[in-house]
């Protein structure tokens, strides 16, 4: 190469040389990469189906105070609403339902906001997760 080639020019031809070999080693590896991502998907499958719930279990709050009295809308926020004392009793009677189907499986709630879906809530949860 001698002096024909500036130093400039020498970095450039060996970032190219060290590109091929980057290159052909992925090449190489391509197929080892390949197999890799696939286990790797498979893996990821698996851990979604085996955490997927048995079963989604749909429950409505009981009765609230709205459901009495529609007023209650004039100066309470929909958001702030309470059970009622059947309301209560209902959620009672809901979880020992819920029970007698769920078992001991293990148990995720997703609860709404709300004040009559927390009141509910707390009242499965105390039920269901007492041994």
């Amino acid at each position: 190469m001698g002096s024909y080639f500036s130093q400039q020019n020498k970095s450039s031809l060996l970032i190219s040389a060290g590109a091929i070999s980057l290159i052909s080693g992925f090449l190489f590896y391509k197929p080892l990469i390949r197999k890799l991502s696939l286990a790797m998907l498979i893996n990821a499958r698996q851990l979604i189906k085996a955490n997927r719930p048995k079963r989604i279990i749909l429950v409505r709050h009981g009765q609230s105070e709205a459901n009495i009295d529609h007023k209650i809308y004039t100066h309470t926020p929909d958001n702030r609403i309470s059970l009622t004392e059947k309301g209560k009793q209902q959620a009672k009677e809901a979880s020992a339902f819920l029970k007698e189907i769920i078992g001991k499986e293990s148990i995720k709630f997703m609860v709404s906001p709300y004040k009559r879906g927390i009141q509910t809530y707390e009242i499965l949860k105390s039920s269901l997760l007492t041994i």
